[in-house]
């Protein structure tokens, strides 16, 4: 996320720079974009921390499909005091 935000940062001080009008708002664009990007890594992070301190077990007999099923509709607490449910894999 350093990266994003240095991004963020040099997109910053271009919009300050230049004076076209198309050129700012394409970097407006593109940092709202990014911000997005941070705010999904945030969230992600958020169900992975929340699996991990479930400490779930798997059994490799149960299959890809069971194993799998563990990590799909995860209701995490968010900063607010509500849940969000999110899919920690992408759907197969």
């Amino acid at each position: 996320m350093c990266r994003i935000r240095s991004e963020i940062g040099r997109l910053q001080m271009l919009t300050g720079i230049t004076e076209n009008a198309g050129e700012k708002a394409a970097y407006r664009k593109e940092i709202e974009a990014l911000r997005k990007k941070i705010e999904e890594c945030r969230a992600y992070d958020q169900v992975v921390a929340h699996i991990a301190h479930q400490a779930i077990e798997l059994d490799l007999d149960d299959g890809v499909t069971v194993n799998y099923a563990m990590f799909q509709g995860v209701e995490v607490p968010r900063d607010d005091g509500k849940t969000m449910k999110m899919d920690l894999f992408g759907k197969i």
